[in-house]
């Protein structure tokens, strides 16, 4: 088997988590991979799920404290769950030559591990190895043609590759199987401004904000980074203090610290050296 676990409804609520993870439902997924650790506290490759949700949803200091938690039960993990913790781990921690190190070992062993294909595809990204990153982003793909998180992955890296087209198309194709999965259509937008298509890209843009105040706050940077290319700086700075008043009525600190960065690059850029200060402090 691929996991060891000792109730066989934590093992459900656990598969459970692996669907809507692999589908781009992150929230559901961590409620799925809680309640296995709930019935399992023991459950190592739970908490590891709860910690890869968390870091898809912009928590790293969660996303690390999960994978401690699963690094302690290491010893109730089968040596294909050891691989695929460690290697996760490591490109949470940022140390991707390990990361690397890992994955491969896994897929030297289980060269159908979907996980291992997706996770090593990232880690070659973090090394800027562009070429690898879409070979193990596609093998992920054809391992699991309907896996949301597998086809974003692809669309993400052809576009840093420069095959904005085929990002664009496999984007698409996410949004299909996904239409609420609100990463898809930012990735949708860099692979339009890729082309050139900027009209295209405020559009998709448009959508994202409108399907919840997280698509609105990620979509404020969106609109900015859109009209900062276009050098339209008022409009970029008033887009990210739209933003900024969404995340911090929601107490969300994290994209909050995202764009005060983008508004010190922005005043950085149109030559306004004291409020770059102020947004970077």
């Amino acid at each position: 088997g691929t996991f060891k676990v000792e109730s066989l409804e934590a093992a459900h609520q656990y598969g459970v988590g692996m669907e809507q993870q692999f589908a781009g439902k992150m929230q559901d997924a961590f409620a799925s991979f809680s309640k296995a650790v709930e019935l399992d506290p023991n459950f190592g490759r739970a908490y590891s799920g709860m910690a890869s949700s968390a870091r898809n949803l912009g928590r790293p200091d969660d996303a690390e404290k999960y994978f401690k938690k699963a690094m302690e039960h290491v010893d109730r993990m089968t040596e294909r769950e050891r691989f695929r913790t460690r290697g996760v781990y490591y490109l949470t921690i940022g140390n991707y030559p390990k990361c690397v190190e890992e994955y491969s070992s896994l897929l030297g062993q289980f060269k159908a591990d979907n996980i291992g294909h997706s996770n090593l595809a990232f880690c070659y990204e973090r090394l800027r190895n562009m070429p690898k990153a879409m070979e193990e982003a596609r093998k992920a793909v054809e391992l699991s043609p309907k896996g949301a998180v597998q086809r974003l992955n692809l669309s993400l890296f052809s576009t840093y590759a420069g095959n904005f087209k085929g990002g664009e198309e496999e984007a698409r194709k996410v949004l299909a199987i996904n239409p609420s999965y609100e990463v898809a259509y930012t990735t949708l937008a860099d692979a339009q401004i890729g082309q050139g298509q900027v009209a295209q890209a405020n559009d998709t843009m448009t959508k994202l904000a409108s399907l919840s105040k997280s698509g609105a706050s990620t979509a404020a940077l969106g609109f900015a980074e859109i009209a900062t290319y276009q050098g339209r700086y008022s409009e970029a700075e008033k887009r990210l203090k739209d933003g900024i008043a969404i995340d911090v009525a929601a107490k969300d600190n994290e994209p909050a610290a995202d764009k005060f960065a983008s508004l010190a690059n922005l005043y950085s850029s149109w030559g306004k050296n004291k409020e770059a200060i102020d947004a970077a402090d």
